[in-house]
């Protein structure tokens, strides 16, 4: 696959289209993550490492790290980067070692990548750049503001990807749902 079908994939497969905090700045996460895909599988929805970590498809999951997936499952392109999406909200870009090492970089893939997303061939009618990407709607929160900012020490809530808050919070969180279940228990 291309930067172009990767991209394309990222956002069918459900990726924010947010800017996050990178190596590189504040970047679109679809770029970068069609980059590191690039640069983890060449694009080979086949590729497969089983030396070591045993590492499957274009974001080359880790089946040891991340078991009950089989082979099979991860070479399938659409569900590998939803599970790879999984990865990103609990791990965030570390999990991947093209990002860490920076081989994402390479050979000018990520200057590519960028160009592309931001390019008018990847978003035909766009007056901003992020409203329509391959005739895909993304203005996924409904508000017409595509300025969300995704900060690699944020906590993203899986079922809404623009609920954001501090690490920490998370705490406080199940704090207030064991006191709720404690006067609910109690009321009754």
């Amino acid at each position: 696959m291309n930067l172009a079908q990767l991209q394309g994939l990222l956002l069918q497969g459900g990726w924010p289209n947010v800017t996050v905090s990178s190596r590189s700045g504040q970047v679109p996460l679809i770029a970068l993550m069609a980059s590191i895909a690039l640069a983890e599988s060449s694009g080979n929805p086949y590729a497969h490492n089983p030396r070591g970590e045993d590492s499957v498809g274009l974001l080359q999951i880790n089946r040891n790290a991340h078991p009950g997936y089989t082979v099979a499952q991860l070479q399938d392109p659409l569900f590998n980067v939803q599970v790879a999406l999984q990865i990103y909200q609990i791990e965030g870009l570390r999990a991947w070692g093209a990002y860490t090492d920076g081989r994402y970089l390479g050979d000018g893939q990520f200057s590519q990548s960028l160009a592309l997303y931001g390019g008018e061939s990847a978003h035909a009618g766009s007056d901003d750049g992020y409203e329509n990407f391959f005739g895909i709607p993304v203005d996924y929160d409904g508000s017409g503001d595509n300025s969300q900012f995704f900060n690699l020490n944020d906590y993203v809530n899986p079922a809404n990807p623009f609920d954001v808050a501090e690490k920490g919070t998370g705490t406080l969180l199940i704090a207030g749902v064991i006191a709720l279940v404690v006067v609910i228990v109690v009321t009754r």
